[in-house]
């Protein structure tokens, strides 16, 4: 963590994040180190087998440092536990573009400015590109397995209801890249990925990588509803 970024946490079932729905259980944990430099603040616990606090970048940790690895008890994404999808009922989009899925390559991808509205359902793409002040709306409760790179770059996610828990997205070997400025809600499971966020995004949810680089402003918000998910456990969804 560097470059400002800070973490805490709040209640996405008792309002959306503001002053009055503030907590400090914005925490980290690795089963590796933790670092942090230039102004990175953590409203909450931080655990790895080591945490470094770059002297003199300003940085801080409310809560308790605990220098033990956690467990692994992450498993890897399960595609094959896909089954259907309704990747075929994304809309083509004008008739002079390129439609957003392709069918051959099954990759997702909005870009130019367009704008593309995701309704409740199972999504599975091989990759899953946002970019160039393109739109993508979550409009429903809306899961999506992604094989290999997910990139939202400098577009937004406008997740209506505001609630992470209705956008679960579960990636496969990565590259997990998430920056652009704007707010993304949402619980990202990728343990066997590298995920940078990045230049201003405030992510709100939770995040699960092999490595997590976190930067620029923003903040990183945990969702303390998803503690009390009762959605049935299973490989390719976060636990708490």
């Amino acid at each position: 963590m560097q470059n400002n970024a800070t973490t805490d946490s709040y209640d996405s079932e008792i309002a959306p994040y503001g002053p009055a729905n503030q907590a400090r259980n914005g925490g980290v944990c690795s089963a590796g180190p933790v670092t942090l430099a230039s102004g990175a603040d953590v409203l909450g616990n931080v655990q790895g087998t080591s945490v470094s606090q770059f002297q003199g970048g300003g940085t801080s940790i409310a809560g308790s440092v605990l220098e033990v690895p956690i467990p692994d008890v992450f498993e890897p994404v399960d595609f094959s536990s896909v089954g259907s999808n309704n990747n075929l009922d994304i809309e083509r989009g004008p008739v002079w573009a390129p439609p957003f899925y392709n069918s051959s390559t099954r990759d997702l991808v909005v870009n130019n400015g367009r704008n593309l509205t995701l309704q409740s359902g199972t999504y599975h793409f091989r990759n899953m590109f946002l970019a160039g002040g393109s739109t993508l709306t979550i409009d429903g409760d809306v899961e999506i397995f992604i094989e290999q790179e997910m990139r939202f770059d400098n577009g937004t996610v406008a997740n209506l209801d505001q609630r992470p828990e209705n956008f679960r997205l579960n990636v496969g070997a990565g590259p997990v890249n998430v920056q652009g400025g704007h707010n993304l809600h949402a619980v990202i499971y990728a343990p066997e990925a590298t995920v940078e966020v990045a230049n201003g995004t405030g992510f709100f949810g939770s995040i699960v990588g092999r490595t997590l680089t976190f930067a620029g402003g923003g903040g990183l918000h945990f969702d303390e509803s998803l503690i009390e998910d009762n959605r049935e456990p299973g490989p390719s969804k976060l636990v708490f």
